[in-house]
């Protein structure tokens, strides 16, 4: 989807944006972290899980609300970019 133009006129797309933008970049962070130190065991893997979890959920929003939204809908099927929503 051509994000820019989404994010123009769909403040919903643009929330749930940010919001799986910010769950990746925790986990991310959180993953690197952890390498670094070469921490380990349950509560880490919990809290890896957790922050993967929340990313799924952050991101999974986002692709039903774009498979719903009709001005996003419109924006897709406008695009000239490839789309992963596609």
């Amino acid at each position: 989807m051509n994000s820019a133009l989404a994010l123009a006129v769909c403040s919903q797309y643009e929330s749930l944006l940010e919001e799986s933008e910010a769950a990746l970049e925790a986990w991310d962070e959180r993953r690197e972290q952890i390498a670094q130190s070469h921490s380990s065991g349950k509560e880490v893997g919990d809290e890896m899980l957790s922050l993967q979890a929340d990313y799924a959920k952050a991101y999974t929003a986002l692709r039903k609300h774009v498979s719903k939204c009709a001005i996003c809908q419109f924006f897709l099927r406008n695009s000239t970019e490839e789309s992963e929503y596609d």
